[in-house]
């Protein structure tokens, strides 16, 4: 387990980062949503292909899939509110729904602690979502490599 949590925590992180700067993108903001649910399939098809792990089980491809959730919507929303933050203090006059973006996040108004209790519950289901996209990469690549030990194991030939 230790073997894939710190390459999970900092494929996790830098993808969130990633998608955090795309969802300040208006347009883009969906498709970035949307492949929140699939990062887990992405880390563990590059760990797979990089050689950073080796067999990996059911169990574990869960296991990478709510870290990588987790850590991954919790670093989109830390660049996100971070960059909203910074766009609402340069563009003064940009108002949605009838209230200022700098302004909103003050601790006085207690939307601190809203939205940090929207980030956490969004994160635990990125996590959620994410264990079960890397419990079924799991279950295929280790479906693949019993196919690749079978075909081994017939064609050795003894001298």
């Amino acid at each position: 387990m230790k073997i894939y949590l710190k390459p999970t925590l900092i494929l996790s992180a830098i993808a969130g980062v990633v998608l955090g700067l795309i969802m300040l993108i208006p347009m883009a903001n969906c498709l970035s949503c949307m492949v929140f649910s699939f990062i887990a399939s992405g880390i563990i098809i590059y760990m797979k292909r990089r050689a950073m792990v080796g067999m990996l089980t059911i169990y574990d491809g869960s296991i990478i899939g709510a870290i990588s959730g987790f850590v991954s919507m919790v670093a989109s929303s830390w660049v996100y509110l971070f960059g909203l933050f910074m766009i609402g203090l340069i563009y003064k006059p940009y108002h949605t729904l009838g209230f200022n973006i700098s302004t909103s996040f003050l601790i006085t108004s207690f939307n601190l602690f809203v939205t940090g209790m929207l980030v956490f519950f969004l994160a635990l289901l990125s996590a959620l979502f994410n264990a079960f996209t890397g419990l079924v990469t799991a279950f295929i690549y280790e479906k693949l490599e019993e196919d690749k030990l079978d075909e081994e194991a017939v064609f050795t030939v003894e001298s």
